[in-house]
């Protein structure tokens, strides 16, 4: 039973660092985000996931297996050092689409943005 509740608690242990490693990982624009499919860069999340990890290291020192701390510092160092490296890019301009016109619009099957501009009707 004890055997149980430990491989269980480790189990919500690994659950709790992966959230917060994939969450710094999309942070640095790594992966893209599951739930709109989009890969954004916020450096300050990234830099939140890190210090989460790092306060339930200090916090859960000694009460760790070897496998337990051994998988969290090296969360920590591989989103610390992806961090760095991404502090040291230049900011990406935002890029725009590309403006289509109606003609295209039309042709391509989507609607343009610009509402239907009404033909004067004619008094016969």
């Amino acid at each position: 039973m004890a055997d149980e509740q430990i491989t269980q608690t480790s189990g919500y242990f690994f659950a709790a660092v992966e959230t917060f490693f994939q969450q710094g990982w999309m942070a640095l624009g790594k992966i893209p985000n599951p739930f709109n499919g989009k890969t954004n860069r916020d450096l300050k999340l990234a830099e939140y996931a890190v210090s989460v990890l790092e306060a339930l290291r200090e916090k859960s020192k000694g009460n760790l297996t070897d496998d337990e701390a051994k998988i969290l510092t090296e969360h920590i160092s591989l989103l610390k050092s992806n961090y760095v490296v991404e502090l040291n890019k230049p900011e990406e301009p935002e890029t725009e689409k590309p403006e289509t016109s109606e003609a295209e619009a039309n042709e391509s099957g989507t609607e343009s943005s610009e509402p239907a501009k009404e033909e004067p009707k004619s008094d016969d």
